[in-house]
């Protein structure tokens, strides 16, 4: 989910911008940002997200993984990737 104001924001479960980005350790102090779909419903700075997506894909081009055969490992969701 995209957040982008203080009503996404609450609806996220995040208490305060001092909180800190999981990925870059770095507080959640402006919007834009992503609450992922995983079981923690984790917050990330947008530059984050597509920094972890692109990493994620990496490893999987890196194993000669197919693009339509990810590794359940990956995602805690698997269901929930949706690819052409």
């Amino acid at each position: 989910m995209l957040i982008v104001n203080d009503a996404h924001f609450a609806l996220a479960g995040v208490a305060s911008l001092e909180e800190r980005c999981t990925y870059c350790t770095k507080p959640l102090a402006a919007y834009p940002l992503v609450l992922s779909d995983d079981t923690n419903q984790t917050v990330y700075h947008i530059t984050c997200a597509i920094q972890l997506a692109s990493d994620l894909l990496a490893v999987c081009l890196r194993s000669s993984v197919r693009l339509n055969h990810f590794p359940r490992c990956l995602f805690s969701r698997p269901s929930t990737l949706h690819l052409p």
